[in-house]
């Protein structure tokens, strides 16, 4: 699975998302991420994918308990302060109700219904005609909130001194959640939960009021003629005959009203309130809630952003340190004790490259006296050769290996190997030396210790130079093949 998959971060929450976001602002705003070992070891211990990585460390950094107090605060003040505007709506509602419904008799039909559900109506299709250019008001919404929050602060928590950590980690997660697609969603379920505790709190002031007083109802109109009211009153019912109330079709609409008639006016007036005035709000509640949460569940995803991106080698690393599994082979320091018999019967010498081969062989074999062998490369070729060592009558190994390149086990394992097939004195030519020499008397002199140390455990006798001159002449090699 692609590290750069953003589906697993959604099974955090929100708080978790909110303090990564909150963490990757600061680190983009610095330039890198800081060095947190700490946290980077709590994060990789944790496991998870690189998203859950990322939440554990954002919540080991040094300064995440300030940050978490921080969102707390926020969290608790925007609850108390929607609260507030839920409950100012709700007595707005009641005092609404109950003084149109008791300011004169008999009471308008007309003039209820346009108090309680015609501003309400107005405002809601005001707020559906500016949707196409809200999202360009939504950065000017953050700043304004920030504002407000900051003068909140100011006075509200003078006397505590919060740190400036906090602070500013508590304004960033206000543009984070005002100044994009969340805010105006956010913003628009407040609005809407106004307005709609608004109306059920009218709805209920009505429904009691109407069932514990009579209250004289009735279509009134001044300017208007008796068949345009009752044009109005059936434009009106519309919505109310969808939950069943009786409308001006059977019910009179001028003249003396009956008790029936009271009646059946005041359940109409009940189900226009719901109609025009609930129902659209609760729908639009829905609708804003729904999208707040998908803008808010975007937030912590994106973990391409360079904040997130420059972790990813920290917190997923592609190895891990396992220590020492193969440990290498212990060779006594001293010579390596010889096998009188082989090695006094044999003669001539045998040539073998560790990953390195001449251009001429023909040359090797002809300044040296020896047999080229060839290199093994692969474990097929190893034990070929190696079976070749063991059935061999010789007197010297020659391996040839290149100078600049770094012993490794496998090299000293097969050269171990090798000697033990052959049971004869063993001695190391490194080729193209000038090419190390060209690095620098300290590295050439650190190379050629550890090329002495791989020849010492591997029971060789010797280490030669080998520096490729405009003759391309080889190093000499004496009788025995140990002097040069």
């Amino acid at each position: 699975m692609s590290v750069l998959s953003t589906a697993p971060s959604g099974a955090l929450r929100l708080g978790d998302r909110l303090l990564m976001e909150l963490v990757c602002l600061r680190e983009e705003n610095a330039g890198h991420p800081p060095h947190t070992p700490d946290a980077d070891a709590r994060a990789i211990a944790a496991g998870g994918d690189f998203a859950q990585r990322l939440a554990t460390r954002a919540q080991a950094l040094p300064g995440s308990d300030a940050r978490l107090r921080a969102l707390r605060r926020l969290r608790r003040s925007a609850l108390a302060l929607v609260g507030i505007v839920l409950t100012l709506s709700g007595i707005a509602g009641i005092a609404a109700a109950s003084t149109t419904l008791g300011s004169r008799q008999p009471v308008s039909l007309p003039l209820l219904v346009c108090v309680l559900v015609g501003f309400n109506l107005l405002s809601l299709l005001l707020w559906l005609a500016i949707q196409p250019w809200s999202s360009r008001a939504a950065p000017g919404l953050g700043r304004l909130i920030r504002q407000l929050w900051t003068r909140w602060e100011r006075h509200a928590l003078a006397s505590s001194g919060p740190a400036e950590p906090a602070d500013s980690s508590a304004l960033d997660a206000i543009r984070l959640l005002a100044g994009g697609s969340s805010g105006r969603w956010l913003l628009g379920a407040v609005v809407h939960a106004a307005w709609l505790a608004f109306s059920v709190c009218a709805l209920l002031t009505l429904a009691v009021l109407l069932s514990v007083r009579a209250y004289e109802l009735a279509w009134e109109t001044t300017l208007l003629s008796p068949q345009a009211l009752a044009q109005w009153a059936r434009w009106m019912s519309l919505g109310p005959a969808l939950l069943g109330a009786t409308g001006p079709e059977t019910l009179p609409v001028d003249g003396a009203l009956d008790s029936g008639a009271r009646e059946a006016w005041a359940v109409w007036l009940l189900a226009a309130l719901v109609v025009y005035g609930v129902l659209p709000r609760l729908l639009a509640l829905l609708a804003c809630v729904a999208l707040a949460m998908r803008a808010l569940s975007n937030i912590g995803r994106d973990l391409t952003r360079p904040g997130y991106a420059r972790l990813r080698t920290r917190l997923l690393p592609d190895h891990v340190g396992l220590g020492v599994v193969d440990p290498a082979s212990e060779r006594p320091s001293a010579p390596r004790r010889r096998v009188p018999g082989r090695a006094a019967h044999g003669r001539g010498r045998l040539a073998l490259g560790l990953e390195w081969a001449p251009d001429d062989v023909d040359a090797i074999e002809s300044q040296w006296q020896c047999h080229w062998l060839g290199m093994a490369d692969s474990a097929e070729q190893g034990r070929q050769l190696l079976d070749q060592l063991a059935q061999a009558r010789t007197g010297r190994l020659i391996f040839v290996a290149r100078a600049t390149a770094t012993p490794d086990r496998g090299n000293e394992r097969f050269a171990v190997e090798a000697i033990d097939a052959a049971q004869v004195p063993a001695i190391l030519v490194l080729a193209a030396f000038e090419r190390l020499q060209a690095r620098g008397n300290e590295a050439t002199q650190r190379r050629l210790d550890e090329w002495q140390a791989f020849a010492t455990r591997a029971g060789m006798d010797r280490v030669l130079p080998w520096c490729a001159d405009a003759t391309g002449a080889l190093p000499a090699l004496s009788e025995d093949g140990i002097s040069a």
